[in-house]
């Protein structure tokens, strides 16, 4: 019996959760079928993530961003509380780094929606578009620090969905 009403929860909680991406219009954003992408942007994280590990200021240290937009290049930008400290460098790809930037991109869908960088910071990796969607990876499996007018999804371990909500619907 316990079993029996563990699962009707947890078929409530995902129905009313769905219910929520419905309402708040992540289904217009999120990528096109996760699974498919996650190998990429695992790879994308484990060439990357290095750039953040190995800045020269950890203390006043913010975030890294890699953008690529169709070229052989990437441009990492890093970001410190000390504005003129920050830096911008560019990047050859390798054919496979290309190609994981061609499938994250081509993932992300929806009217004028695309992928537009990555940004790394202590404990979180985002993969940001240029609509109020982005995916976040957490190193320690934990829910992201989300802000308050944003709905998180979690997709798999470690990895969540956000989507700004709408005006309408904010306390």
């Amino acid at each position: 019996m316990i079993v029996l009403c563990i699962i009707i929860f947890a078929v409530i909680v995902s129905f009313l959760n769905g219910l929520y991406c419905i309402k708040y219009g992540m289904w217009l954003y999120e990528v096109d079928d996760f699974s498919d992408v996650k190998p990429s942007m695992k790879r994308m994280i484990k060439d990357y993530y290095s750039y953040y590990e190995n800045t020269e200021d950890k203390e006043n240290f913010i975030s890294v961003t890699i953008s690529n937009h169709g070229g052989e290049n990437c441009t990492v930008r890093y970001y410190y509380e000390d504005e003129s400290k920050n830096k911008k460098e560019e990047y050859k790809l390798t054919p496979r780094q290309k190609e994981d930037f061609d499938i994250v991109n081509d993932a992300f869908f929806g009217e004028d929606t695309y992928f537009n960088n990555m940004c790394i910071t202590e404990n979180e990796i985002y993969f940001f578009s240029i609509r109020p969607y982005y995916i976040v990876y957490t190193l320690d499996q934990m829910y992201p620090e989300v802000p308050p007018d944003w709905f998180c999804e979690r997709l798999s371990f470690g990895w969540y969905q956000c989507v700004e909500i709408p005006e309408l619907y904010r306390d």
